[in-house]
């Protein structure tokens, strides 16, 4: 399944734990468009745009097809944002660990990532999702930040509480 990104962001091969060949595939990024082998020795690739998608594929020997992913929680290594794409192609076992891919952006005071799942619905939805409950900030902080954006400032208006743990 392809997975939706914006911005700057450094892809790069960590691991390969696989019998499979390997592949990811970046797609409607202003640069950094592309098929990459999925080998560790495949050079990092700069990838820029308002919006582009990655995906992670493999061939059991019928033609290349999507791998199951799965992303890990981001963290700041090093000045860096950084979180990793973990893959499972269909081969024997289910241990997310076929094609990993390292993504890393530089963290400035100002930037803050937003990540979760996602659910699309259909219908008479003006939202998405249809009938929102929750929108998780993680500090006071962060909802300061995120609430300069004017994406994000309708969302203060269904705030009815906040709690701090």
């Amino acid at each position: 399944m392809a997975i939706s990104m914006q911005g700057a962001w450094t892809v790069s091969v960590q691991s390969k734990s696989a019998a499979l060949p390997q592949r990811f595939v970046v797609e409607g990024a202003a640069s950094g468009n592309g098929t990459y082998a999925g080998e560790v020795a495949t050079p990092s690739v700069f990838v820029t745009g308002n919006s582009w998608s990655i995906r992670i594929q493999h061939n059991p020997g019928s033609g290349w097809t999507d791998s199951a992913d799965q992303v890990t929680t981001p963290a700041v290594v090093a000045g860096q944002y950084r979180f990793l794409i973990q893959s499972n192609d269909s081969g024997g076992d289910v241990d997310f660990n076929d094609l990993v891919l390292a993504c890393t952006t530089p963290a400035t005071a100002t930037d803050f990532l937003l990540y979760g799942n996602v659910t699309s619905y259909r219908g008479f939805c003006v939202l998405n999702p249809c009938f929102p409950r929750y929108v998780v900030v993680d500090s006071v902080l962060a909802l300061r930040e995120a609430l300069k954006y004017p994406g994000l400032k309708d969302v203060r208006g269904s705030c009815r509480s906040i709690r701090s743990r």
